[in-house]
């Protein structure tokens, strides 16, 4: 797994590749931390190249969002694989977040 962010036309752009797994989750995790709690922030998740993601990714995405969120922020996640868009509809969490 492996984790890009960079700051694009206004958003935190988190661009996270190969697998969100129980032992990858903590890596991206840390690697997002500096995020978490920032007000007002904006923050797509690209996942265009995640090819799988366990509910432990899950539930990093939804503590980044609740920090973010009583601030004015929001998460977005774009580029969901079929099997990643799965995931995310089983779950329920599709309808937490803006996801295309």
């Amino acid at each position: 797994m492996t984790v890009d962010i960079k700051e694009l036309d206004g958003k935190t752009v988190v661009a996270v590749t190969g697998e969100l797994d129980s032992v990858t989750s903590e890596a991206f995790q840390k690697e997002i931390a500096p995020l978490m709690g920032k007000e007002g922030l904006k923050v797509e998740i690209d996942m265009t190249g995640l090819t799988y993601i366990a509910s432990r990714g899950l539930r990093v995405i939804l503590a980044l969002a609740q920090s973010i969120m009583p601030t004015g922020g929001r998460v977005t996640v774009v580029g969901t694989t079929p099997p990643v868009r799965q995931v995310f509809d089983i779950s329920g969490f599709s309808t937490l977040f803006i996801v295309r």
